[in-house]
């Protein structure tokens, strides 16, 4: 397949071709041990024809001119593996020559959708909860993607909801099971049937514990449990936390911009995530009205069944005049829910929490740097597994002795990537 085809194929799936960072580059090999022949895929990246000459292979890391002003055509990057001395590289071809083809990975897409969430701390039935997210012109709360349970960990760990204490609340999802010990997210046994008949309803879980919190789920009854629940809705603009006077550390720098303003930097880091190379935070200098896109560093750690996960780690320093503006799809709002009779209900009409209200960071006594730790993200290795949740939709033939190895409640996937025309 083109990278055009490609790339507008996983558009189309609302996921995108693998972006290939610093650190996912350096580990491919050992991820992949299994390998035994040269791989090609497509990726997210694309160079300038002017820095690059098509055929040749380069090792450094994968180009990023797609997110920069340039004023040359671009050419679209496909990942080289060398099987034989384990060694990553890349090269550069035309995005729409027919006679240019390869594999692509339709990868998780890191969110472009801009959602509203707002947080009622009422313990209601299941039903009451859908009933009025409805009245409002929302749902109970329906996203349940990787970066869906990374946000809200953050917003309960460390941000806007940090201070409720909320410790469970409704989910718009309903199953079969009464799931009673705590299940990973995402909730992939979900029926979300129109009638409740013989069904439970999942809730999500935050498990607060002295060393590390944990975000799961379980279901419980609809009619006869009462629980806290989150509303959400489309939203017109991202949320961007700001943390003032503070800089990360241990972040990937994309592009750095100047003579931007702030509301110029935003719509950067927007439209970068857009096309693919995610944008999760950016770094504002009002001094000089220069911006900084970055991405969360990651720290790959080989678990008990040998597969590699990532510990994604942020550490931010005291740095006088900047400004770190973290990035999220969802923006977290608190409301009161008021039960002003038996069958109207309405919300005090002011939040509790301001959305743009800045980490206080500096009023942490004696401290120089803040850490923030979310929640375990899978990496390539694990995209296999995630075929069974519907995450990935082509797998290059490097996968076959994987899935041989696999168990699956249905057949396995059939698709491969050199079957695509």
């Amino acid at each position: 397949m083109t990278w055009r085809g490609g790339y507008d194929y996983c558009k189309s799936k609302r996921k995108r071709l693998k972006y290939i960072s610093p650190s996912s580059k350096a580990v491919f090999a050992d991820q992949n041990p299994h390998i035994t022949s040269d791989v090609t895929f497509w990726t997210a990246h694309q160079v300038t024809n002017e820095t690059v000459i098509q055929g040749n292979r380069y090792y450094s890391e994968f180009p990023l001119d797609n997110i920069k002003e340039v004023s040359s055509s671009l050419l679209c990057v496909y990942l080289v593996y060398e099987a034989d001395n384990k060694r990553v590289g890349w090269e550069a071809g035309e995005c729409n020559d027919s006679s240019i083809r390869h594999p692509l990975f339709c990868d998780i897409a890191f969110p472009t959708d801009k959602r509203r969430m707002t947080l009622y701390a009422a313990n209601v039935t299941w039903t009451d909860a859908y009933t009025f997210c409805e009245k409002i012109n929302s749902s109970l709360l329906l996203e349940n993607s990787l970066y869906t349970e990374i946000e809200l960990f953050t917003f309960f760990n460390s941000g806007n909801w940090s201070d409720t204490r909320i410790s469970t609340f409704w989910t718009k999802h309903t199953l079969s099971d009464h799931v009673t010990t705590l299940e990973q997210w995402p909730i992939d046994k979900a029926l979300n049937e129109s009638t409740l008949d013989g069904l439970y309803c999942a809730y999500v879980l935050l498990e607060r514990q002295v060393d590390k919190n944990r975000l799961g789920w379980m279901s419980d009854y609809c009619h006869n449990s009462s629980r806290s629940f989150i509303c959400e809705k489309e939203s017109e603009e991202f949320y961007y936390q700001p943390i003032e006077n503070y800089k990360p550390v241990g972040v990937f720098l994309l592009f750095e911009a100047q003579q931007l303003s702030l509301t110029d930097c935003m719509v950067k880091c927007n439209t970068t995530t857009e096309v693919g190379i995610p944008c999760e935070l950016f770094v504002w200098n009002f001094l000089n009205s220069s911006c900084q896109l970055m991405n969360v560093g990651e720290i790959y750690v080989n678990d008990s069944h040998g597969y590699y996960q990532v510990q994604r780690s942020l550490t931010y320093k005291f740095a006088e005049g900047l400004t770190t503006y973290y990035r999220f799809s969802h923006t977290p709002i608190i409301e009161d829910y008021l039960q002003t009779g038996e069958d109207e209900t309405t919300v005090e009409s002011t939040t509790k929490t301001k959305p743009t209200e800045a980490i206080n960071i500096a009023d942490i006594k004696d401290q120089s740097e803040y850490s923030f730790n979310s929640p375990v993200m899978r990496t390539i290795s694990l995209m296999v597994d995630e075929t069974m949740r519907g995450n990935i939709d082509f797998i290059p033939q490097f996968y076959d002795e994987e899935l041989s190895r696999m168990k699956f409640k249905n057949n396995p996937p059939a698709c491969y990537t050199n079957m695509i025309e």
